[in-house]
């Protein structure tokens, strides 16, 4: 035990004062961002600005891919498969901001109506009374908002929400499959992040076929 405590309290990194990407000559971000990607089925490629940056399955959920620098950047995910165009695959421009991870959940199907899932972005706040902006791909859903349901006639829910804690949504409509899923980060210091932001969440219903007997 005496040893490991020795080691641990003298380090050449420590007593030379050195920054590694100095000596490689690498430069080193100020700033950065980051994306965390959860597969619900099956096997998943995930792209940033056409490079991969691994593969996730629903049981080694999420991918962490940090060091990414704020702005904009194109971010593809494709369900990996021997046939080729087997699935929908999604993409979209996201922007990326200082400190916060971008959050992205989906079910890739053979199609998009048959996919589901939902991006989690933040924007900086203006003037408006809300900082929580839902976007649906179809209008009529009902949205519970920790357990305190709206209905919503276009495809857009706005609300305020606090902070101090997480929050649960849950996103339905006859004829969809039914999507609940968190909002926020668990830690505060992670939540405080979003102070002073929009926390824009798109979400995908996914289409159930209408059964012939």
């Amino acid at each position: 035990m005496l040893v490991c405590v020795a080691i641990g309290l003298w380090s050449p990194w420590l007593m030379w004062n050195v920054d590694i990407s100095d000596i490689f000559n690498v430069e080193k971000p100020n700033v950065i961002s980051g994306l965390q990607v959860y597969s619900l089925l099956g096997e998943v490629e995930v792209f940033v600005d056409g490079e991969s940056q691994g593969k996730v399955t629903p049981e080694d959920s999420p991918l962490i891919v940090d060091a990414i620098q704020p702005g904009e950047k194109s971010v593809r995910i494709e369900r990996v498969s021997e046939v080729t165009d087997a699935y929908w695959a999604f993409e979209k421009v996201i922007t990326f901001e200082e400190s916060i991870d971008v959050v992205i959940s989906y079910v890739l199907g053979p199609e998009k109506e048959f996919s589901e899932g939902h991006v989690i972005t933040v924007t900086e706040k203006t003037d408006e009374d809300y900082n929580l902006l839902v976007n649906t791909n179809i209008e009529g859903t009902a949205i519970s908002l920790d357990e305190i349901q709206s209905q919503v006639p276009a495809t857009q829910f706005t609300q305020n929400i606090a902070l101090d804690k997480q929050h649960k949504i849950k996103i339905f409509k006859p004829g969809f499959e039914e999507i609940e899923f968190t909002i926020l980060p668990e830690s505060q210091d992670d939540r405080d992040q979003f102070a002073n932001k929009i926390i824009n969440v798109d979400v995908q219903l996914l289409y159930q076929p209408v059964q012939v007997e």
